[in-house]
């Protein structure tokens, strides 16, 4: 039995990010402008995280449309995949933004040059409630979607190393300890890197085909295999196809002796298990009359 397939719409995500991109364009320009004029490598480290949110957003987006785009012979599943691997790259991306921040914070330590503090601070803090806004209108989305997650991640950085940058900014106007600026970007540099390293995960976990996180393969195994009229489930697998899809296909031998009407009724329990109690969408369910005659050594398993 085999669940027709959904076409794939996220509008209230979409949306999300058109908003989210807008706000933080503007703030980028902000931040890389003062950055520059204020001689802080920590405001300037805050607004290439924020071109790399520009570029993370702007792939979100794309991948939001190629996966509305119909399936075909070719591509069964339609683009639903590129959502994952946008977030992929996202999440290298972020690899790289903490390389080099991490290497100029180094170089600044011998060294620190004279910033200016006071524009630091009113800039820093401009960008704080603009990214804490982006951030909020992604947290909803964020749930549905492996995609809009890494965006929301993003973000969410961004507004905690904002938060740092105004830190530097008010140790520096009152201590004039000008170490703070590359100290904090080192900080900015290893918070970048573990989220880089979650998406990067995640993403790979889903190309790979692993059993969901949000999805017991065994205990779902477990359950169809004591539906009444079950003798066995073989070959079950569990993948995701994109944040949020997640699907089943499974070989089910039957007690020997069943009529038509009770085989349709153990299909139709089966199916209802795993979309209701394990939300899997897509479930793909083969009834076998007996199971199948496997060499010894070699039965399958899940």
């Amino acid at each position: 039995m085999t669940e027709e397939f959904i076409p794939y719409s996220r509008s209230e995500s979409q949306k999300s990010l058109a908003i989210a991109l807008g706000i933080i364009s503007s703030f980028f320009v902000v931040e890389a402008l003062g950055g520059y004029f204020t001689h802080s490598l920590a405001l300037l480290a805050d607004a290439g995280h924020l071109l790399s949110d520009v570029g993370a957003l702007a792939l979100a987006l794309f991948a939001f449309w190629m996966a509305r785009r119909p399936a075909s012979p070719e591509r069964t599943y339609g683009h639903l995949r590129f959502e994952i691997v946008v977030a992929l790259i996202n999440g290298v991306v972020l690899w790289a933004v903490a390389v080099f921040i991490g290497y100029e914070a180094f170089r600044r330590f011998a060294d620190p040059p004279e910033v200016l503090g006071l524009p630091m601070l009113l800039i820093a803090s401009v960008g704080f409630v603009g990214q804490t806004v982006s951030a909020a209108v992604l947290r909803r989305a964020s749930q549905e979607s492996l995609n809009v997650r890494a965006a929301f991640v993003h973000v969410a950085t961004d507004a905690v190393q904002s938060l740092g940058v105004v830190a530097a900014a008010v140790l520096m106007l009152t201590l004039r300890w000008y170490l703070a600026d590359p100290i904090i970007s080192m900080a900015i540099a290893v918070l970048i890197t573990w989220t880089g390293l979650r998406i990067t995960w995640a993403s790979l976990q889903v190309l790979m085909e692993g059993a969901p996180p949000d999805v017991d393969a065994q205990g779902l195994r477990q359950a169809m295999e004591v539906v009444e009229g079950v003798r066995e489930v073989h070959d079950l697998h569990i993948w995701t196809i994109t944040s949020g899809y997640n699907a089943l296909t499974a070989h089910v031998a039957l007690e020997e002796g069943l009529a038509m009407a009770e085989a349709q009724r153990v299909l139709a329990t089966l199916h209802a298990l795993a979309t209701r109690e394990y939300g899997v969408e897509h479930v793909t369910i083969q009834i076998e009359a007996k199971p199948p005659e496997w060499p010894e050594g070699r039965h399958p398993t899940p």
